[in-house]
């Protein structure tokens, strides 16, 4: 299923590999990707994110037009909804780009040598596993948690700096960090079920890192989970990162025990935004006996 365009980047069809070498990069040049799905067959489009992660956007139909605004040296892939395989990957570029999938045009230039990203997801690297170093992450504590009826607030109070990290969240998932939190219920939770998996497994939650925020203060927080895999050793331990939302990775780390830890650029970003919201007489705090849910908090 070919890709084309006046300039267009592709792969060879393969297996997607949850992080490859390809990721975005910090850009301010916004841009305009079309997506023309020419084929006979459903595709995904996914953007790959800054840990070069995927990212789901879209399920594009036969005949199909995509439209996303995006940036500069941010790259897309494209796959078969069917079988998962790699139609075709690129980078955004100044202007507004068209790509065909399974165009086919006679006279059509062909595609370029492949990115590479689908090759295997590179090495555990850093504390992070994506590469920074411990030296970069500050120790960090769920400290509340606010509930109403559209949403919810995780605060995360950090060593070392005053302000405390607050993260939007759905009411599903700060009622989640509530169970997490408290007593253990009758029946497996969710997320409790899914520390089960991992020790059923062998594998083990080392600790749970949020790395950065993209967009303004109201922007995506992003974490990471990393897990300790069987077959290692106390001196070289199997380690594997994976993404996650912050909700997520907290509610496990909360369940497993684990650490939980911030990277320093974001907690001394969140101690520069000017205007700080007081929501401590609607937060829950975790750590007052007797933890009860209050419905009746208005935000």
């Amino acid at each position: 299923m070919p890709c084309s365009t006046d300039a267009c980047p592709s792969t060879a069809p393969g297996k997607a590999a949850e992080r490859g070498a390809l990721k975005s990069r910090a850009s301010n040049v916004p841009c305009v990707v079309r997506l023309v799905n020419a084929s006979g067959e459903w595709v995904k489009l996914y953007w790959l994110n800054y840990d070069g992660d995927q990212e789901y956007f879209a399920k594009i139909p036969p005949g199909g037009l995509y439209t996303v605004d995006t940036f500069e040296t941010h790259p897309w892939r494209v796959l078969s909804a069917d079988s998962g395989d790699i139609v075709t990957e690129f980078v955004a570029a100044k202007g507004v780009q068209t790509f065909r999938v399974g165009a086919g045009a006679a006279g059509t230039a062909a595609a370029p040598a492949p990115l590479g990203a689908n090759a295997e997801a590179d090495a555990f690297e850093g504390f992070d596993g994506i590469g920074r170093g411990e030296e970069a992450y500050a120790p960090a504590e769920l400290e509340a948690v606010l509930i109403a009826e559209d949403g919810g607030i995780v605060s995360l109070a950090i060593s070392g700096y005053q302000r405390p990290l607050a993260i939007l969240v759905g009411q599903a998932e700060a009622l989640a960090l509530l169970h997490s939190a408290g007593a253990d219920l009758r029946r497996p939770s969710t997320l409790a079920t899914w520390r089960h998996c991992l020790l059923a497994a062998g594998a083990a939650v080392e600790r749970v890192v949020i790395t950065r925020r993209v967009g303004g203060g109201g922007g995506t927080y992003y974490a990471r989970i990393v897990l300790n895999l069987p077959g290692g050793a106390p001196e070289a331990p199997r380690l594997v990162s994976v993404d996650s939302r912050p909700s997520d990775s907290i509610a496990l780390a909360l369940q497993a025990g684990a650490a939980l830890f911030v990277a320093k650029d974001l907690a001394r970003l969140e101690q520069e935004d000017e205007e700080e919201e007081d929501v401590a007489p609607l937060a829950i705090p975790l750590k007052a006996p007797g933890l009860q849910l209050d419905r009746g908090a208005k935000p």
